[in-house]
């Protein structure tokens, strides 16, 4: 989840706040690592080691995802710092959650992503989701940033098997019950709300039908050319589609079909 479109009112330097305060203190057992791209923090352990171990395996991995990522939809790595990201994880006995917040304000040189997970646990999929927004961020940065629905429909390509499976769930309630939500409430919106996974299955699924229909370069045009034109003008022009009524339609078609050859979702 990206949090960047709503929070210009906050003036703060991530840089200047958490770096100055680790060249002052050190909280013991609290793991800590960086690099060109990322400041890593992970929660203080017992052991000073085991903090440090995992602390570099989020490094790592970060810095693998943020490559496989960038190629992946931009063609090409960015640039060594180009982008750089902090990066909070905190321990919870609760479900992962992720929350990316996207720098848009001059005096913000850093994008900022908390992960809460199970103490130990590095949630994969949950931080390739939020690695989505920092790159994306950072390619199409504030004020320019792509519609919040389509940040978001690109970073679920990318989330656990348990997240999938349940928009697969909702997608098989709409199509059963004819119970259709209408997609310009998401479309339109500013923000997807971490905890709306109807908003969610509806950002994932329109973004799915898209790339049937083009390819991920197709889709990163249409998405910029939305604040230029609007939407019903971008889908026009990048896809042939009369505007999101028709878009609609499409949807509800494609996943009825889907529906019905592969069965309704139970679990």
């Amino acid at each position: 989840m990206s949090a960047g479109f709503a929070r210009t009112a906050v003036v703060l330097s991530y840089s200047t706040l958490f770096l100055g305060a680790i060249t002052t203190t050190r909280v013991d057992g609290a793991g800590f690592v960086h690099s060109s791209n990322f400041t890593v923090f992970t929660p203080a352990v017992p052991s000073q080691e085991a903090a440090d171990v995992f602390a570099t395996a989020v490094l790592e991995r970060a810095e693998q995802l943020r490559k496989q990522i960038a190629i992946e939809w931009l063609g090409e790595e960015l640039p060594p710092s180009i982008g750089q990201v902090l990066v909070n994880v905190d321990y919870v006995n609760k479900p992962d959650s992720g929350l990316t917040w996207a720098k848009d304000h001059p005096d913000r040189k850093l994008h900022a992503l908390f992960i809460s997970t199970t103490p130990g646990q590095l949630p994969d999929g949950l931080l390739a989701h939020e690695m989505v927004h920092c790159i994306l961020a950072t390619r199409y940065p504030h004020p320019k940033r792509l519609p919040a629905w389509l940040e978001e429909g690109i970073a679920s390509q990318y989330d656990d098997s348990q997240r999938q499976q349940i928009r697969q769930r909702i997608m098989s309630w709409f199509v059963t019950t004819g119970n259709w939500p209408r997609l310009a409430s998401v479309l339109n919106a500013k923000r997807v709300h971490s905890d709306d996974q109807e908003a969610y299955t509806l950002a994932t699924t329109v973004t799915e039908l898209l790339l049937e229909r083009g390819n991920r370069q197709k889709l990163l045009e249409f998405g910029q050319l939305v604040e230029q034109v609007g939407l019903d003008g971008a889908l026009t022009q990048c896809y042939g589609i009369a505007g999101a009524a028709e878009l609609e339609l499409l949807w509800k078609a494609r996943f009825s079909r889907n529906i019905a050859a592969t069965g309704p979702a139970t679990r």
